[in-house]
């Protein structure tokens, strides 16, 4: 496989560190999206122990300054995007559904689905000029699932995180429209489930390790031209909506 322009948001922790330090493995050249700079400097130095194709970026996805840089910074030193894999999210919900107010329903949103779409939006340009074929990889989840909320015996409908929910399930119909409407312009468009992973936030016992949580990013972030688009796939395969 040639080697691939990959940038991933949200890269200097958990699912998106593993992710960048996967695909470099394999041999893809990876940027990392970093908030916070310093953190981003530090995580740019472990990579490099793996590979020195890896480059860094400042990029908040709520913040269309952030976006415009890292976009024009991409196209200015690359001149084009192969993978785009938007892994940046918010998780936290801090009250039960009947208590949330709408600042908590808007910082949910702002982060999973407005900054995914912001983002995605400014690198559609430079995916268009992917050597082979542009690609996004929209990092979703199975609690975005309707079948899997109204399905009582499937351990997701027992998650109470309605606005996380919900964002996922935006993002589950963004993906699906975006992707019809890119397949014209060769670039492929999926949501993918990287299940139940431990992370800085989740340490729970039952959760599998991020090296594990990673591998489903990474698989679809490698899709041939024969890959599918416009799916929800999980380490499990194909999944329903």
């Amino acid at each position: 496989m040639k080697k691939k322009i990959v940038l991933i948001t949200g890269a200097t922790a958990g699912i998106g560190l593993e992710t960048a330090r996967q695909l470099l493995q394999e041999g893809q050249f990876v940027i990392i999206g970093a908030r916070n700079l310093e953190k981003g400097q530090e995580k740019l130095n472990l990579l490099k122990e793996y590979s020195s194709d890896v480059d860094l970026v400042q990029l908040d996805t709520t913040s269309e300054a952030s976006v415009s840089e890292a976009a024009s910074y991409i196209e200015s030193k690359y001149g084009y995007l192969d993978v785009l894999v938007n892994n940046a999210g918010l998780a936290k919900e801090p009250r039960a559904v009947s208590e949330l107010n709408l600042d908590d329903w808007q910082k949910t949103f702002d982060t999973n689905l407005f900054g995914t779409l912001r983002l995605t939006t400014a690198m559609i340009p430079l995916l268009r000029k992917a050597k082979e074929f542009g690609n996004i990889v929209n990092v979703s989840s199975g609690l975005g699932s309707l079948n899997n909320m109204t399905d009582n015996s499937h351990p997701y409908s027992k998650f109470a995180m309605a606005a996380y929910s919900a964002s996922k399930a935006a993002l589950n119909v963004y993906t699906i429209q975006l992707a019809r409407d890119l397949e014209k312009d060769n670039i492929k468009v999926n949501a993918v489930c990287p299940g139940y992973t431990k992370s800085e936030s989740n340490l729970a016992a039952d959760a599998q390790p991020v090296e594990v949580g990673a591998k489903t990013p990474v698989t679809y972030a490698m899709l041939d031209k024969t890959g599918p688009t416009g799916g929800f796939f999980s380490q499990f395969g194909l999944q329903a909506w």
